[in-house]
């Protein structure tokens, strides 16, 4: 059988201050359509639906959409709860969606027992924690390794059919590298809290068991093997993840073992960091329907930069001079990073008007910007 394995939509999710609404409508619509023209069996999320564990209206009837959509063809679609999901809330009404073709992962005891499509064993393994493991579950491990490696220990496995589990964790090779794209590099997490390399990481041995892991919570399209592999997120969210390239995963699960294709993805705005200085930038044609980070490579502040750029370019996202031209030299821009806000407030006053702020004015900026920090 062949299901598209998606992950990571965080519906909901805002790139800065713009709305990704349209962006998420879009990169759905594209995702059942490529099921529908290839005649999928399925498709397969593997967690972080929503970006928030309170999603908005919007962001639900988004979701309620798109699994119509798929029930009116009949494309059975299996989903996982991941760590931006309120189990709760995604599963309401699990049980009447199930009857229809829409199997919901968010409750341990049910990641027991499989979810038979197309000849096909899904086991549907929300977002797991160690309290969650041992509290649901009644276990008394003492790491995250030995509570999944309990609930895989659990699952029925009995059955001749192939099986494909989904989930949504940090999985990584004993190297402690992820190939993509036919090159090692390091990921880029969807939790803050996760960060590779500490003891919520996982061994691809732990599900030897599986002909196919589909992962979430990576960001970028990856592999941890030939059978373990993280789709990244359908779109781009921020600046560090521009260079992603956005794929759709489609996996082949057969007698002669399982077979992994990647189709491409046009996005409707794509993510872009265009470098040069401010006058150049603004008589450039490309990227102006995309959202797009400026590097200025100007050595002195600009008049009101981005409201210039956002003319040009609608959706503007965020900007940076790699080097002010100061009366010490040219700083670098993670130089500046590291001064505090009174620092970098002198800093500039001196660019602008070559003279140095007095004790006095020093002492103004300090309690104006103490004041403006707890009104944050």
């Amino acid at each position: 059988m062949r299901f598209l394995h998606l992950s990571d939509l965080h519906l909901g999710k805002k790139l800065r201050d713009f709305d990704l609404a349209s962006d998420h409508a879009h990169a759905l619509e594209e995702a059942l359509s490529l099921a529908l023209e290839e005649g999928l069996d399925a498709i397969a999320i593997a967690g972080d639906i929503y970006d928030s564990g309170a999603p908005s209206s919007a962001s639900m009837a988004l979701l309620d959409s798109f699994l119509s959509k798929a029930e009116t063809h009949g494309l059975p679609v299996l989903l996982v709860s991941g760590n931006h999901d309120s189990p709760e809330k995604l599963s309401y009404l699990s049980g009447l969606a199930k009857r229809h073709g829409i199997y919901i992962g968010t409750d341990l005891s049910a990641s027991l027992s499989p979810v038979t499509v197309a000849g096909v064993d899904f086991f549907l393994l929300p977002y797991v924690s160690l309290r969650s493991a041992n509290e649901d579950l009644g276990l008394d491990a003492g790491s995250l390794e030995e509570a999944v490696g309990s609930i895989v220990g659990k699952m029925d496995l009995s059955s001749p059919r192939r099986k494909v589990l989904l989930a949504h964790q940090s999985v990584l090779p004993e190297s402690g590298k992820l190939t993509g794209s036919g090159t090692e590099t390091q990921p880029s997490m969807s939790g803050e809290d996760h960060a590779i390399g500490g003891s919520d990481v996982l061994p691809p041995s732990l599900f030897a068991p599986f002909d196919y892991v589909a992962l979430g919570h990576i960001h970028k399209a990856m592999n941890v093997s030939s059978k373990i592999r993280y789709p990244g997120a359908i779109l781009k969210f921020d600046r560090q993840e521009a260079n992603y390239r956005k794929t759709f995963t489609i996996v082949d699960v057969s007698e002669n073992g399982v077979s992994i294709e990647e189709r491409p993805f046009v996005p409707l705005h794509d993510v872009v960091v265009l470098q040069g200085k401010l006058e150049a930038l603004l008589e450039g044609n490309d990227h102006r329907e995309d959202y797009a980070f400026f590097v200025l490579e100007d050595t002195v502040y600009q008049n009101e930069p981005m409201a210039r750029l956002r003319a040009r370019y609608p959706l503007a996202a965020g900007l940076e001079y790699p080097y002010i031209q100061s009366s010490g030299g040219a700083r670098k821009y993670e130089d500046v990073t590291r001064l505090d806000r009174s620092e970098l407030f002198a800093s500039f006053y001196k660019d602008i008007t070559s003279n140095t702020l007095t004790p006095f004015q020093k002492e103004l900026v300090k309690e104006a910007l103490a004041k403006a920090q707890g009104e944050e």
